[in-house]
């Protein structure tokens, strides 16, 4: 019996053709500056990327990757600008804001008012733009300088103490790595506390509070930040996706691909299709791989979408047509 004998119909009655509920990127394959790259986005979509996670950040990883995009990614090398951008060149800008490691915990100025140490906060010595916990205090500390280190973890005991030293970047890439992320907000530090009565004297550890004069085009209020260890990112005004997903501050001039978030695509649409496929061979089995393969065709045309069967009242997805 040949093939044309066999027709199945694909029901697809809820399948749903939907944006991120966060937000939509766009990889564009085009080298322009960052403010070009900027006009660019705000024309067609919302704006230069904003990420709040790293779950955001993971999904331009892949955009960026060299079969990621419609536009075939970037070579693996090449990095691409991001809405992040520097406000002032002055390490110690009055306007600089605290951050928390943890971009889902807010930073509360009168919360930590009665926590610094006598004579803090000051730039002694030059700019002190990262936080370490000292004696039941928090202190500012140049970045650069080693201290111990406190994560945050996902287990029951929440905090952990590192005696390892690290810089404050080496730090936050140590805990994201192997733990959470460097300890953030007042009620993780009191549960540090706790968990660590007796420390040894004059100890100092890295928590996740740190302040910077970066910004997103777009105006939100991401403290998300992924830095280069390696790197200064006050060396330049702009920011750039690297490998590893890792941020680098750059020569705002400098001609880059880009990624856009935003535009028409990010609102929430939901579509019913009837499709027929002819086959040799009962589909049914083969529903799930069926599924993936056509969620694999939307990515690979820059479509994020979830996908979903309408199965008939025998549990099947595919129902045997009447030879035509």
């Amino acid at each position: 019996m040949d093939q044309s004998s066999w027709l199945f119909v694909l029901l697809l009655r809820q399948i749903a053709l939907s944006a991120f509920q966060d937000l939509m990127y766009h990889f564009i394959n085009e080298n322009k500056t960052w403010d070009e790259a900027q006009t660019f986005c705000r024309k067609f979509y919302t704006d230069l990327a904003t990420v709040k996670n790293m779950k955001e950040l993971k999904e331009l990883e892949r955009l960026t990757e060299p079969d990621g995009g419609t536009d075939g990614g970037t070579d693996g090398g090449t990095d691409v600008w991001i809405g992040l951008h520097q406000t002032s060149d002055n390490p110690k800008d009055r306007n600089r804001k605290w951050l928390w490691s943890q971009p889902e915990v807010q930073f509360n100025e009168a919360e930590a008012e009665a926590e610094w140490g006598e004579g803090q906060p000051n730039d002694g010595g030059g700019a002190q733009n990262c936080v370490a916990f000292h004696d039941n205090n928090k202190c500012k500390i140049h970045c650069i300088i080693s201290k111990q280190i406190s994560c945050s973890t996902e287990s029951s005991s929440s905090t952990v103490m590192i005696q390892e030293r690290r810089t404050w970047l080496k730090a936050q890439q140590f805990c994201r790595e192997h733990h959470t992320d460097l300890m953030s907000g007042l009620d993780q530090q009191r549960q540090f506390q706790d968990k660590y009565p007796t420390r040894p004297l004059n100890s100092n550890y890295w928590i996740g509070l740190s302040r910077d004069t970066w910004a997103w085009s777009d105006r939100s209020n991401s403290s998300f930040r992924n830095w280069n260890s390696d790197v200064n990112p006050l060396n330049n005004k702009c920011s750039a996706l690297r490998a590893q997903g890792r941020w680098e501050s750059d020569d705002c001039d400098l001609k880059k691909p880009f990624i856009c978030h935003g535009g028409e695509f990010l609102k929430i649409h939901k579509t019913l299709v009837r499709i027929s496929l002819s086959s040799a061979v009962d589909l049914n089995p083969h529903d799930s791989s069926v599924l993936k393969q056509l969620e694999d065709h939307f990515r690979a045309n820059n479509l994020h979408v979830k996908l979903s069967w309408k199965r008939g009242k025998d549990g099947k997805v595919f129902q045997k047509q009447d030879q035509v």
